[in-house]
């Protein structure tokens, strides 16, 4: 049996970018079994406050859920985190995906001969890299799929790869992410019941994300009512707007009470455990949203998602400074995958305003006619 840890400890939206690979990962564990006769055994490290994304995923073997927050803040933590680690036994390969101080200190209290991480170069926080026995060089204005990936491949590389599985580690990211909706699961017994009265209406349901890390991401509520109301006017679908909200309720009953007085139909997902997120939003048949962790699950579950960015980005060129200044390599701006709009591209790449209110409601409903419903 070969193990393998992936210390992946937060964030929401980076914690689910990385998962989006576990279903690639579920393909190389059956290559391992039917080629080599050999059990390859998934385990995750993340902190207890985003575990429920990857509860249920039917690719990780062991879920090791724990409040990474508190215990790498005292010398008790510390000790108390480092002697669980010990506990877990030998990796064959331990893979930091976050490249950070912390998550490279888990990495580090981990038994193995192989720590994969990003290079001093690569890594969000160069330090990191000293923790690793192999650093990966990647730059760190390459897309966040990309970086991912690449330390995904160079990690199974080490499993020996040249029998079986090697056409797999020949995939490209395209081939590897068509696959990412088969590393996520919920459990459908613990579900409330009025979740499914909620999907008994046959119709095209639309999410609208409407909450984000901080507010100038969160697309604003007088366009999403425009955009609604645009789509509505279509005849070929018969549409519910849903809209996931957290703590931005003003924004949500802005819309909510517009489209009501429309006679245009509207739910509000309100205070939803990720269980209950992941049945609704693989329900979806759209999602619309600003660069946030709900936008990134709904593409990650394999709805058709546009993704709204106006978060400032520079040119693909490094400089002295290129860490502090790129933000895109947080995001998936730059991938085919997922249908993206761009705010005014002198006004987000000069400044440091997000500006995600400069793309225009009728801008996004001709992506969705024509990149979605290809009408």
């Amino acid at each position: 049996m070969k193990r393998v840890a992936i210390v992946r400890l937060s964030a929401l939206g980076d914690v689910i970018i990385s998962a989006s690979f576990l279903g690639f990962l579920g393909e190389i564990k059956k290559a391992f079994l039917t080629h080599k006769g050999e059990t390859l055994r998934i385990e995750w490290f993340i902190d207890k406050r985003f575990a429920d994304i990857l509860v249920d995923s039917p690719v990780i073997d062991c879920l090791h859920v724990l409040d990474f927050k508190k215990n790498l803040r005292s010398i008790s933590g510390l000790l108390s985190l480092k002697k669980y680690c010990k506990n877990c036994g030998e990796y064959d390969v331990v893979l930091d995906l976050q490249g950070l101080i912390k998550s490279g200190i888990v990495t580090k209290m981990l038994d193995s001969k192989e720590f994969i991480g990003f290079s001093f170069k690569s890594a969000r926080e160069s330090l990191a890299s000293f923790f690793y026995s192999k650093k990966i060089h990647i730059s760190y204005h390459a897309n966040i799929l990309e970086r991912n990936f690449k330390l995904i491949i160079e990690s199974i590389k080490i499993l020996e790869p040249e029998n079986g599985h090697s056409n797999l580690l020949q995939s490209d990211l395209k081939t590897a992410l068509r696959l990412r909706k088969n590393g996520f699961s919920y459990n459908k017994n613990t579900l409330d019941s009025t979740l499914f009265k909620i999907l008994e209406n046959k119709c095209y349901r639309i999410l609208f994300v409407l909450e984000a890390s901080i507010k100038e991401k969160i697309y604003p509520a007088k366009q999403f009512i425009e955009l609604a109301r645009k789509i509505n006017t279509l005849d070929s679908i018969n549409t519910t707007f849903f809209l996931t909200f957290k703590d931005n309720i003003d924004s949500a009953n802005e819309i909510f009470n517009a489209l009501k007085l429309e006679n245009i139909e509207c739910i509000k997902l309100h205070n939803l455990d990720f269980n209950s997120l992941k049945y609704m939003l693989s329900n979806m048949n759209c999602a619309i949203g600003g660069d946030t962790g709900l936008t990134y699950l709904a593409w990650a579950l394999g709805v058709p998602t546009i993704s709204l960015y106006g978060n400032k980005d520079s040119k693909n060129t490094e400089s002295k400074d290129s860490k502090k200044n790129k933000k895109s390599s947080k995001n998936m701006r730059n991938t085919e995958l997922s249908r993206i709009l761009l705010g005014n591209p002198y006004l987000v790449s000069q400044s440091d305003n997000f500006e995600i209110e400069s793309i225009s409601p009728n801008d996004i409903f001709n992506v969705f006619k024509n990149e979605i419903l290809k009408i």
